[in-house]
This record gives structure tokens, C-alpha cells and sequence, in this order.
């Protein structure tokens, strides 16, 4: 039998990350547990290297296109290398062989009549590498929250329309195609909407894979058009037919739901232009974020997977796999990672042989004799009642293949890992139960002899279950017990003896105080760090109406509309300033994120943002007004913000205090953020407006 799985490949405009590395090490396991059941695996990854981005990264850098991506693709291999990633081949898009045929997937389509000469007058984010119409922009920025830039050039598009009935035909044939079930729902639903033609060539840059059947010699191959079919070229598409028809169709085809479009949509219809058959399996898993946050390198909480091998790769495999159901987001939980580390690992399995290792020494020289199956049948027969029974519970307990490799199989890592634990929990307590120490007190040899060929014999067993996830834990098991791998998982003594050898911890435990304390520290730093304008949630609110406070002279009451942040009350002591009638229906800035408060008696959520100008005898203050709808986020120019944060806070509650360590500015009508003398401006780059003051002091 043969097995073939794909990650998809990687951006070189992105570093390894514990996203990239989760889909990986999820692939890599497939594939070493379908290896050990003896299936003929071809596991393929790479890095996905053509496009406008990687040209201007490469320009920024003073390199070539070529030299920054061989950089790139080397820091992927050596990540990979680092967590016991075991792939056939690396695959990258710059490879002859890819290119070649990538050409000729282009020429099949072309010559099935479904590429056709065009002009192309839309939206394309540089950073998505990504055509957008407009009703597909939030803000007026890609929906990643990336920018747009309007694009009109001639091109060559892909007839993706002509296919929307037989996409929906095979989700309707293959309810496994689109994986998990959840989903399904969601692509077939977009396709019934219907499908748009897709632009497949480019002539505004040069790096990227020539367009065949060009006769100006001007277009290169749009680069998702030239990444997908990295899963043919991964497999020797055009220079071994045996070799391809044996491996393909894919079995397993593992992507993060943010490229479900390109695999589950454009990907199939161009194979159903090439008349290639359909890979059996497309399965969408979810995002990690970080302690409850989005990841990102301005919060200081992006996880660089090679940053926490300090204990091992085993726990960062082992914890990816385990933590989170495959499939759904997920969150990478710093405490939880370390604490998977000591009770899973080192308490569980690392205390089990431990205690073995030891028993055998003390009781047995560090040798279990001659031992076969027939032989520890009959002995067994002879036990004492007690040992018999918890024996033959414990080897009752070991027959879970079945189940293991169904839940495996279905990417239910969780569940297998869970199903394991179990048993390895049920050794354990087969210790405590059959109590080794009494049987020696009270010369129960035979007894003794049971117990720990038992032991020896259900941690062969958990290893091999094992040996595709804890790469570390494993190796150093067959080095104390002297196994061989392989895929003999039914519980069967057989060997002509077991020399023990003695061996460190299998696992080291992780000293969790000592770690919050420096994880205090380090946050501390962070923020001593960052720009503390970072922590400003800031909203267009529009004044809705305005009344005295019932309590103070000289604070007004606001009721605010901040859209989707809902209606809100404010507190603003401008009373002696501005009257009622200047302030309703004006949409001014306020800092929505404030923790709300009391001021005498009356809830105000949230601060007003003006600017104040003092001289001796008197002070000025000016409106801050923008054009925008109501909640409208404010951000400094040239900042990148995910636009699909715009609907609910993104940032976290603050203090008053943290809003005094923020310098804000009114200078020449503009507001100034003074540590990095940035503008501030909506999201959708409109100016902040001071109405009756050109400069001063924003509070």
C-alpha cells in the first residue's frame, strides 16, 4: 500500500513559526505511523518561493530573488531538521522540475480551451498575493488587513466559472474531499454563490515562471497558479510516470484555513481542466494563538518554535498534537505546554521507566531471562490469584491498535494520545497494584519474573505507539531496553533475553516557579519597550446628545454611538468650553478601551480626546473630529491593522495611568503621536481634525 501526504509549502516572505510548524509536525507523524504500518510513504513539504513580495523583499536586502529564497528555504530545513521532521522531499517552486511542470499544467489548461486573453481592472494585495473585488475589502484594506492597490493590466485568466457545477458535484461525491465536515458547508456555500474567472498571469514584475503560450513573452505564471501544482512536480509528474501513478492521487492534503480557497476550490478545477484525478483528502485545520491572543511580533508574543526546545522536541510535538483537536484554533497556552511537559511526560511515561529500569536492576540483575509467550502463559497459570488477574486485566488493556490507528487516522490526534495515556496510566497503577517490593519480601520469585517481563513487555508495546511522536523518548528507550521498532503491537513475549541498560531521566521536569518569575520579568521588559500608544484601543464615537452631570459643574454626560463597540456613556469635564450644541452629532476620538469608571455617580466608559492649549490667564481647547463611521478604528499612518478586528475590541482594558504615559500632539492641525512622530489617522486613512486650535497638548 501507498501513502502520500503534503503540508502545503511555505512563503519565503514568512519565517517557521508554531503555525507552520504545527501543520508539519502533524504531517510528519502521518506519515512515520503509516511507514511503521509499512505503507509506501512519500511525505512532501517545501517553500513556496515566486511573486512580487518575495522580489521586493529580495530588492529591500540588497540580494537576488534566487539568494533570499536559498536563505529562506534553508532556515525551513534546518526548523524542520531541529523538530525530527523526517520528509521525502523538500520541494521548492525555483526547482527545475517544478517549473517545468508547472509550464506544462498551464499548457494542459490552455489547450482544454479554459485560459483565455483579458483585461484585468481590480484590487490585488502585494502582501496576499491576492486579486480582491470590491465588495471583498473590509475598510478598504484586504480582509488579512493588509493594503490594496488598484491594478489594471492585460492578462491571462483561468475560466474557474465553468466549473462551479462539478466542484459541487465532488463535495456531493466525496464528502471526505473537504475535511473536517464543519467545514464543508462553508466552501459550498461560496461556490453556490457563484465563481469568477481567475487572473493567472502577471506583467508588472519578473519573478516568477515564465507564461507558456505567450507570444509577447511579457506574462509570468500567477503564483498560486505555480505553487498548487508543486504537488505533482513534489512526485515526479512529468519524469517518472510509474513513480506518479503509484503515489497519486494524494491520500492527505494538510493546510491551515486560511488557503481553504486555493485548495478546495482553484486547486481541483484546474486538475479537472488537466483531467487529473482529484487527491482523496483536503484537511483544513484551525489557527494557535498565544495565551489567549492573536500572535504577532509587536505584542512580543510570537512563538518561534526552535525558542522552546530547551526540554526537548518530544514536548513540542507532543504537546501540539495532544493540547489541541486537530481542525479547530486553537491556543498555545505557556503554562499548559510546560505542565504537558511534567505530568504527561515526565511523571507518566518518564516515572514508568524509571521504575521499571530500577526494579529490573534491584531484582534482577539489570536481565529478564529467555522469555516466550507459551512459556509465560503456563507460569503465569501458576501465580498467585492476585497477580494473575491484574495481569491479565493489564495485558487485556494493551489491545487498542484498532482504535489508535482509527483516530490517527482521522487526524484525532487528541483522542489517540488520550487512548494511550490511558493504558500507560494503567501500567502505572499495575505497579502499584502488583506491589514488586512484597513479592521480593516474601520470595514470590515466579511471581517477580511475571510482574516484570510484564512490564518490559507493555513498555515495548507503548513505544511503538510512541516512536512517531516522542522522537527523543523513544530512541532512548530502545537504548535502555534494547528494542527494535516496529509495528508489533499486540502484547506477545518473545526474546532470548533482556539486558537492561541504565539510562537518565527520560524526562527532565520543568520548575514551574522559577519560570513565572521569569516570565514576570520578561513581560516587564516588554513593555518597558513598547511604544505604550500600542495599548490605545482609539474609536470615531459620534455624539448622539448631550446633558449637565447631576452632580458636577462641570463635567457633560455624552451618550456616544461607537457602532460596534454599541451605545456608550462618557464623562467629559469640557463644560466650560464647548456648549451642548457644538458637540451633538459630531464624531470625535475617544480611547474606547479605558476601563470604565464612576465619576460621581454616572458610568462613563471610555474618555473623550481634545486638545488644550494653557497660557498664563487662560486655556483653549480644540474638538478632535474625523470623517468615518462610528467605531472606526484610529491608527498611526503607515500602521498595519487586521481589519477584521474592527468589530470588536482588539485590545486589552487599560488604566488611566497608561494613557498618561502616551504623548499625543496638535501640530499644525495634524495629531501627533511624539515617540514616533507619526500622524494619526482612521483606518481608512482619513485625518484627525482639530476644530478650533491648529497646536497644543492631546488629553
Amino acid at each position: 500500500m501507498k501513502y502520500y501526504i503534503t503540508t502545503p509549502i511555505y512563503y519565503v516572505n514568512d519565517k517557521p513559526h508554531i503555525g507552520t510548524a504545527y501543520t508539519t509536525i502533524a504531517a510528519d507523524v502521518l506519515a512515520r505511523w503509516n511507514r511503521l504500518l509499512g505503507k509506501k510513504v512519500i511525505f512532501l513539504t517545501g517553500t513556496d518561493e515566486h511573486g512580487q513580495k518575495v522580489e521586493q523583499s529580495a530588492k529591500k536586502v540588497n540580494q537576488t530573488p534566487k539568494e533570499y529564497c536559498d536563505k529562506v528555504a534553508e532556515e525551513f530545513k534546518n526548523t524542520w531538521r531541529k523538530l525530527k521532521i523526517n520528509y521525502d522531499r523538500f520541494i521548492r517552486t525555483t526547482d527545475k522540475d517544478h517549473e517545468e511542470v508547472s509550464i506544462e499544467i498551464t499548457k494542459k489548461v490552455f489547450n482544454n480551451d479554459d485560459i483565455y486573453l483579458d483585461k484585468y481592472a481590480g484590487w490585488y494585495s502585494v502582501h496576499d498575493e491576492t486579486f480582491f473585488k470590491e465588495e471583498e475589502l473590509i475598510e478598504g484594506k484586504a480582509p488579512s488587513g493588509h493594503d490594496v492597490k488598484w491594478v489594471e493590466e492585460e492578462a491571462y485568466f483561468f475560466r474557474l466559472s465553468k466549473y462551479q457545477n462539478k466542484l459541487l458535484e465532488l463535495y456531493e461525491s466525496n464528502k471526505e474531499f473537504i475535511s473536517p465536515s464543519y467545514r464543508r458547508e462553508e466552501f459550498i456555500n461560496r461556490v453556490k454563490e457563484g465563481l469568477h474567472d481567475l487572473c493567472i498571469s502577471r506583467t508588472t514584475f519578473d519573478w516568477g515562471i515564465p507564461f507558456p503560450c505567450d507570444p509577447t513573452n511579457k506574462h509570468i505564471i500567477y503564483v498560486w497558479f505555480d505553487a498548487l501544482t508543486n504537488y505533482l512536480s513534489g512526485i515526479d509528474y512529468l519524469n517518472n510516470k510509474d513513480k506518479f501513478n503509484l503515489y497519486w492521487p494524494a491520500d492527505l492534503q494538510i493546510i491551515g484555513k486560511d488557503i481553504g480557497w486555493f485548495h478546495v476550490v482553484i486547486w481541483p478545477a484546474m486538475l479537472m481542466s488537466a483531467e487529473i484525478e482529484m487527491p482523496k483528502k483536503i484537511y483544513i485545520h484551525g489557527f494557535l494563538t498565544k495565551d489567549g491572543q492573536k500572535m504577532s511580533k509587536s505584542k512580543g508574543n510570537f512563538v518561534n518554535p526552535l525558542d522552546i526546545l530547551d526540554y526537548g522536541v518530544d514536548i513540542v510535538r507532543y504537546y501540539l498534537l495532544k493540547q489541541i483537536p486537530f481542525g479547530q484554533d486553537g491556543d498555545f497556552s505557556t503554562s499548559d505546554f510546560y505542565n504537558r511537559l511534567n505530568v504527561d511526560l515526565a511523571n507518566d511515561l518518564g516515572n514508568l521507566i524509571s521504575r521499571t529500569t530500577s526494579m529490573v536492576k534491584k531484582y534482577s540483575e539489570f536481565k529478564l531471562n529467555r522469555y516466550y509467550q507459551e512459556q509465560f502463559e503456563k507460569d503465569l497459570n501458576k501465580c498467585d490469584t492476585k497477580i494473575k488477574k491484574l495481569t491479565e486485566d493489564l495485558i487485556e488493556s494493551s489491545k487498542i491498535f484498532e482504535k489508535f490507528n482509527m483516530e490517527i487516522q482521522k487526524l484525532n490526534f487528541h483522542i489517540a494520545l488520550s487512548i494511550l495515556w490511558e493504558y500507560i496510566s494503567k501500567i502505572n497503577k499495575y505497579v502499584n497494584e502488583t506491589e514488586p517490593w512484597n513479592l521480593k519480601k516474601n520470595n514470590q520469585e515466579k511471581e517477580i519474573e511475571i510482574v516484570l517481563q510484564t512490564l518490559v513487555e507493555s513498555i515495548r508495546i507503548v513505544n511503538n505507539y510512541i516512536s512517531p511522536i516522542l522522537i527523543e523518548g523513544s530512541e532512548k528507550i530502545n537504548k535502555i531496553f534494547n528494542f527494535q521498532i516496529n509495528n508489533k503491537f499486540k502484547f506477545n513475549i518473545e526474546h532470548n533475553g533482556i539486558e537492561i541498560n541504565e539510562s537518565d531521566l527520560l524526562y527532565k521536569k520543568f520548575d514551574m516557579v522559577e519560570f513565572n518569575k521569569k516570565e514576570k520579568l520578561k513581560k516587564e521588559e516588554f513593555e518597558s519597550k513598547q511604544n505604550p500608544f500600542e495599548k490605545l484601543d482609539l474609536r470615531i464615537a459620534h455624539i448622539e446628545s448631550v446633558h449637565n452631570h447631576p452632580d458636577a459643574d462641570k463635567l457633560y454626560l455624552l451618550q456616544l454611538d461607537v457602532g460596534t463597540l454599541g451605545k456608550r456613556q462618557i464623562c467629559a469635564g469640557i463644560k466650560e468650553f464647548l456648549k451642548p450644541e457644538e458637540l451633538e452629532g459630531q464624531n470625535i476620538i475617544i480611547v474606547s478601551n479605558l476601563k470604565p469608571k464612576k465619576l460621581r455617580g454616572e458610568l462613563s466608559h471610555g474618555m473623550m480626546l481634545v486638545c488644550e492649549k494653557s497660557k498664563k490667564n487662560y486655556t483653549q481647547l480644540g474638538l478632535l473630529t474625523a470623517n468615518g463611521e462610528p467605531g472606526t478604528l484610529i491608527q498611526l499612518e503607515n500602521e498595519k491593522i487586521d481589519a477584521k478586528n474592527i468589530s470588536k475590541n482588539h485590545k486589552q482594558e487599560i488604566e488611566y495611568k497608561d494613557f498618561t504615559k502616551v504623548e499625543l500632539l496638535g501640530k499644525d492641525g495634524h495629531v501627533i503621536e511624539k515617540n514616533s512622530n507619526k500622524k494619526l489617522i482612521t483606518i481608512t486613512e482619513n485625518k484627525i481634525t482639530i476644530i478650533g486650535l491648529s497646536d497644543g497638548i492631546i488629553c
